[in-house]
Parts: C-alpha cells; sequence; structure tokens
C-alpha cells in the first residue's frame, strides 16, 4: 500500500514532468501498474485532493482509498460471520486468481444433501461481501458456492 505522498509524487509528475508512465515508474521506483492504477483512478492532482478532503483522510498516514475498511466490520454480526466463513473456507475452500489477474475468486464445496449448511454459507457471504454476487454451481454430490471478488 502506498501512503498519500507517494500518490500526490505521481501525479505531479504526471502533469508537469512527463506524459510517460515507464519513466515516472523508473523515477519513483513505483511498479507501473500501481502508477498506472493511480492516473486512472485519480486523473488529476486536484481530483486527488479533493478525495482526500471529501473522505477526511489524514496527509501523515497510510491511504484506505484503494482498501477501504467498511464501516461493517465494526459490527458483531459481521465479525461472526467472517468468522465462520473463514473456519468453512478452511475446511472445505479455496481461493483461485482469475484470469484477469486482478480479482480473486472464493470457492466453497458443500454437500447437496445439507440445505442448512448450504444457505448458511451464502448468507454469510452476503454479510462479509455484500456487493459481491454468490453464485451455487451444481456438481456430482454437492454443489460450489462461489464469489468473485478484488
Amino acid at each position: 500500500m502506498r501512503t498519500l505522498d507517494e500518490y500526490g509524487d505521481i501525479l505531479t509528475q504526471w502533469e508537469t514532468v512527463t506524459q510517460n508512465k515507464s519513466h515516472i515508474a523508473e523515477n519513483l521506483g513505483i511498479p507501473r501498474g500501481t502508477v498506472c492504477d493511480c492516473i486512472k483512478k485519480f486523473d488529476s492532482l486536484e481530483n486527488f485532493e479533493r478525495v482526500i478532503i471529501d473522505t477526511g483522510v489524514i496527509k501523515n498516514g497510510k491511504s484506505s482509498l484503494f482498501n477501504p475498511i467498511p464501516n461493517a466490520i465494526k459490527s458483531n454480526e459481521w465479525r461472526k460471520s467472517y468468522a465462520y466463513l473463514l473456519g468453512t473456507y478452511l475446511g472445505d475452500g479455496c481461493i483461485d486468481l482469475m484470469k484477469n489477474g486482478r480479482s480473486f475468486r472464493l470457492r466453497i464445496a458443500q454437500d447437496k444433501r445439507y440445505t442448512g449448511l448450504i444457505q448458511a454459507c451464502v448468507d454469510t457471504i452476503n454479510i462479509v461481501l455484500p456487493t459481491n454476487k454468490v453464485i451455487i454451481v451444481n456438481s456430482v454430490g454437492c454443489v460450489m458456492i462461489t464469489v468473485n471478488s478484488t
């Protein structure tokens, strides 16, 4: 995770020094992908500063702009759901890197006979990842409960 100052440096060089993302990455010692993501997300130093003001992010700390922590984490229900999902994943799940290389897929296998456990797993995923779509794929004797996320 990059600091806000590093994001500011990227955008400053983008606007004033050079229009070449590779040179910016080389000058700052930051991966080119990070430079591209920063420029794509903010486009200008003015937009970046507006986001900092609007979100109330403190400039001294690490940025939470790319990995926002949801307010739901503070709730006891979310924490219990996360613990249940982690245990289910450790027992019957796996995480795959998707072909695009930018997102992951959580897959959890459940026996078809235990419909209550299948529903509990789906409900738990919906609490932990409320904006992500849960997909149930039928297989021989089991179902694969999948969800994609960055």
